[in-house]
């Protein structure tokens, strides 16, 4: 394709909202190819070696070579919403398999892509509302990368996860849950529309290097992050926080016939939606999570279990001087589970549900350096949603909600001329409904464009 770019990135030419409606391991029925090698090697490209009139050149002879071609839509209700890689060695896959409860169409199902790793991939495309990210998906991307702002990677199922299990004399198959597989050296990044969308996990890592801490947030099975270092400017471990977000399907909630109906319906799909994030500063790890003074409200930990199924957390802090800091967050759902759990103890604490006190899920997560904030009247890109409301930030909280939580507190840093400087990370939130958490409100700082080291690390 001519039109090709020098930043590996499919969009459209018009720049209006085209939709990728399909995608294909073959140019037939497509409208486009991406010029990138998907095999798995990131230094070969046919963007990366152009000729004067900037005809792209294919890798050379002999050099195993993977692309990947679409065809677009106009349509949002024919667009592709979700892209998995399903790992497998068979030399032929189902046109059609269901994965993390939904239904997932082959792209060619006799055209495996063989990566770097020696596994070799075939895709699975879902117009699924519902789905990771759920939204109609723009542009594809694929890079060394393993996570871009503004954009979900694609995640990995295994073959082995969906072979049928016995039941007795019944073969019961499960639909497989997409992980992510850090063994790659490219990854399929998928743009979507910005409209609102929720949070259903939330993830935390930690590495020597930047892409240690982010492949160590993909094993876990997250799709996007947040591209700030959360030990900014205080050495130690790199930390970083990602999040798996979802979309809402719409036609389900469109299909009651009722008000009282539809908001049910809405509830039941928010069940797993992330309504609050708070840490703990100076505390140790609480394994069983923790609930807080006010209002009762119980918050489960961010964790990854080790191969033993044991929780590990990460501490924000890690390897800098000052103290430990842990993150939990709360869902209707981790409600629901504890007071389930509590209840066969003597004197249990009951915890409430968050939606009494929060009102509405978060939608949006921002970091900002020293005191600058996210004032909304500031930020045109904080508003969410289709009808151009503007929505305001909250700080996180401590688990006691009375103090803003400042993710590097009590860690040191010091200029070339052994001066203590000032590191502090805060962490801002937005709710759909557009309240603020009792004691959250922004009440200083201001934010500004024109000095780079205090922009805001967002969220989009």
């Amino acid at each position: 394709d001519s039109k090709s770019t020098d930043k590996n990135v499919l969009s459209s030419y018009d720049k209006q909202v085209d939709l990728l409606a399909m995608v294909s391991a073959t140019a037939a029925a497509s409208d486009e190819m991406i010029p990138y090698d998907v095999a798995g090697d990131p230094s070969k490209s046919w963007t990366r070696t152009l000729v004067p009139n900037y005809e792209p050149v294919p890798p050379g002879g002999g050099d195993p070579a993977a692309y990947i071609s679409v065809a677009r839509t106009d349509n949002a209700d024919k667009a592709v919403r979700s892209i998995v890689l399903f790992r497998s060695n068979e030399k032929s896959v189902p046109d059609q398999q269901q994965f993390d409860n939904a239904v997932y169409y082959c792209a060619s199902n006799t055209t495996p892509i063989r990566m770097s790793d020696n596994n070799t991939y075939f895709i699975y495309y879902s117009y699924n509302q519902g789905t990771v990210p759920g939204k109609p998906i723009t542009e594809l991307e694929i890079s060394d990368k393993v996570f871009i702002s503004g954009s979900s990677t694609a995640l990995v199922v295994n073959k082995a996860d969906v072979i049928g299990k016995k039941n007795g004399k019944n073969v019961v198959t499960e639909p497989a849950v997409p992980f992510g597989d850090s063994r790659m050296e490219v990854f399929i990044h998928a743009k979507y529309d910005v409209t609102t969308s929720y949070f259903s996990k939330i993830y935390t890592a930690s590495g020597d290097t930047a892409k240690e801490a982010q492949l160590g947030l993909l094993e876990q099975g997250c799709t996007e992050f947040c591209d700030i270092d959360l030990n900014r400017g205080v050495g130690g471990k790199f930390v970083y926080l990602g999040y798996r977000g979802y979309s809402l399907d719409e036609d389900a909630i469109n299909e009651k016939t009722s008000e009282s109906a539809k908001e049910a319906e809405k509830q039941e799909q928010l069940y797993e939606a992330v309504y609050d994030i708070i840490c703990t500063v100076g505390e140790e790890f609480h394994p069983e999570g923790i609930v807080s003074e006010r209002h009762q409200i119980y918050y489960a930990p961010v964790v990854r279990y080790d191969r033993n199924k044991n929780p590990v957390p990460t501490d924000l802090n890690e390897g800098t001087n000052g103290p430990k800091i842990y993150m939990y967050y709360t869902t209707m759902y981790a409600a629901d589970d504890y007071n389930e759990r509590m209840r066969s103890e003597e004197d249990p604490i009951f915890s409430t549900m968050p939606k009494e006190y929060m009102k509405s899920p978060l939608t949006k997560i921002g970091f900002a350096l020293y005191d600058y904030v996210p004032y909304s009247q500031d930020m045109e890109a904080a508003s969410t949603g289709t009808d151009n409301k503007v929505i305001p930030w909250e700080y996180v909280m401590k688990s006691d909600n009375k103090e803003h939580l400042e993710l590097n507190e009590g860690a040191v840093s010091f200029d070339k001329h052994h001066m203590t400087g000032d590191n502090r990370i805060y962490m801002f939130a937005q709710r759909e409904a557009g309240n603020v958490k009792a004691s959250a409100e922004i009440t200083g700082g201001y934010t500004t464009a024109s000095v780079t080291e205090n922009k805001l690390y967002l969220e989009q």
